[in-house]
């Protein structure tokens, strides 16, 4: 398991994913990852309400947040899948 810390930008890029993307590089980045600086989250995951609501608050406070990834690309073949998101204080 391995984070980074960055400002978050969000987006949907289709049904039952929500695209991360960051402003620095992502450390310990699976070698599938060849998206730097995108993570994946499974908006069907019983997690993905969670994850949304602290980006969403990170956004609207602008504070940063830590992700944690998989360090598996297995929802988008070129970006890591999210276990957890924290915000930062």
């Amino acid at each position: 398991m391995h984070h980074t810390t960055y400002t978050a930008n969000a987006g949907s890029p289709g049904i039952g994913m929500f695209v991360l993307l960051g402003g620095g590089p992502k450390a310990d980045k699976p070698l599938c990852n060849t998206y730097q600086e995108r993570w994946v989250i499974n908006s069907a995951s019983p997690a993905a309400r969670y994850q949304h609501a602290v980006l969403l608050a990170a956004v609207t406070s602008g504070k940063t947040v830590t992700v944690w990834g998989t360090g598996q690309c297995d929802l988008w073949s070129d970006s890591e899948t999210v276990m957890d998101v924290r915000i930062n204080n």
